[in-house]
């Protein structure tokens, strides 16, 4: 901090704002350098960005000059906005220093795509929430950023299906797509190559190619995927959770009603998909290894397994399950990466009248074990924000064995089974379709 009040700001990977045309800041509480700023208000003056270096871990070094304003909003909270007119993705955080005196209908630990859902609801309801995010975008595995020098990239989750229906339409949504056709290219050494994509008579003739037999009974097998996840599948997922310490209620009853109407037959080849390889499945329907080797990625992409392993049919499903505009089983691109997603999610959190804090890594979720209670959490900075309700948007592991690592209401064998989550992935996937051009 100098004469002019220059002060030197430094952000990993993105850039806090890559364009400025306009940036209003109030600043009566912030900490640099371990050193407290002037109680009284400072405007920004002036503001540049260099970018210092490229490659996975971006720097930028922002420099922002203030200069005093005695009379100018006198408040105990920081306001940070900021526009900018790059691509349709985070190019911005959401920084609204909260007043730890105030106490939360719900705070949510992290910003990923479940956890801004979960928020958007609850403000929609008219709840005070706070989405409490580690890092400095929003988003968790739905995010888009830049990779390589000048090119941006959906660096985890990279395709919209699964993502459910009934939540684009009530909180309107407007997600940008591009249908994902052909879904599938297989080249073989010898010249030959199999093209899977949504028209149902060139996909017979693809698969005809190398087996008649396969081509007859290929929309058999996917009417036996499409019916298991309409009829089972589907009806479970927009329902509410049974739990045992409920009992026998209504839920439950119409559950058993549903199942005993979808028949034992059915359910027991259900059960046999949720059980065994999907390579026993796969051989079961079809003869040529082109095809069962095209289907086999569906159940394994993304998983550090193989299609021999018991369980890995189940995945089969998730072919079919999702849709998009009414489209059964529709895989798509999301225009400007999959951080338009969570984007657009965060700006219905904020329109309902949400709060989203970035930079703002919990530490602890208080508990009052005694009373069995949730008090609210602690950030890493020491701060301590109270609600009686607090939804982890973070991992199972990192809920229970660190969120919670000084409550004793949890067991050991709870923790352990918790610390045994496996996410370990072969995946690196670069889709030239969700590559945007700064």
């Amino acid at each position: 901090i100098n004469a002019e009040y220059g002060v030197m700001l430094q952000f990993k990977r993105t850039p806090l704002i890559s364009k400025i045309p306009s940036i209003v800041g109030v600043f009566p509480q912030l900490t640099l350098l371990s050193r407290p700023l002037s109680s009284a208000p400072y405007v920004v003056n002036s503001f540049t960005q260099t970018k210092k270096n490229f490659g996975h871990e971006n720097s930028y070094t922002t420099h922002v000059a203030f200069k005093p304003c005695s009379d100018f909003l006198k408040t105990q909270k920081v306001q940070f906005s900021a526009s900018t007119s790059t691509s349709p993705s985070q190019d911005f955080t959401y920084d609204r220093f909260v007043d730890p005196s105030k106490e939360w209908d719900a705070i949510i630990v992290g910003g990923g795509h479940n956890g801004l859902v979960c928020a958007a609801y609850l403000a929609k309801q008219k709840k005070r929430v706070l989405v409490l995010e580690r890092r400095d975008i929003v988003g968790g595995a739905a995010v888009t950023e830049e990779i390589f020098p000048g090119f941006r990239f959906s660096r985890c989750s990279y395709l919209l299906s699964l993502f459910r229906q009934s939540i684009v339409k009530e909180l309107k949504l407007k997600i940008p797509l591009h249908p994902r056709n052909p879904s599938s290219f297989t080249p073989l050494r010898d010249g030959r190559y199999l093209t899977l994509g949504s028209d149902r008579a060139q996909n017979l003739a693809e698969i005809a190619k190398f087996s008649k037999a396969d081509a007859a009974v290929y929309e058999q097998y996917e009417q036996m995927l499409s019916g298991f996840s309409r009829d089972i599948v589907d009806p479970l997922l927009d329902q509410k959770p049974l739990l045992p310490a409920e009992g026998i209620n209504l839920a439950l009853i119409r559950q058993f009603l549903h199942m005993k109407k979808v028949g034992q037959d059915r359910l027991l080849r259900f059960w046999e998909l949720l059980t065994t390889p999907a390579q026993q499945i796969l051989d079961t329907w079809f003869e040529s290894e082109p095809l069962k080797s095209t289907l086999a990625t569906d159940a394994i992409i993304g998983a550090m397994t193989s299609p021999y392993e018991p369980g890995s049919a189940y995945v089969l499903l998730h072919h079919v399950m999702g849709g998009l505009k009414e489209l059964e089983g529709q895989w798509a691109y999301v225009e400007g990466g999959m951080g338009t997603v969570t984007k657009l999610l965060a700006e219905k959190v904020i329109e309902h009248g949400g709060v989203i804090q970035t930079r703002a890594p919990v530490s602890r979720i208080e508990v009052d074990d005694i009373h069995a209670k949730v008090k609210g959490v602690v950030l890493e900075s020491g701060h301590k924000i109270a609600s009686k309700c607090v939804i982890s948007n973070a991992t199972p592991h990192i809920t229970f064995n660190q969120l919670l690592k000084d409550s004793s209401r949890l067991s050991k064998s709870l923790r352990e089974r918790m610390k045994a989550f496996d996410y370990t992935s072969p995946v690196l996937c670069v889709d030239t379709l969700s590559l945007i051009h700064i």
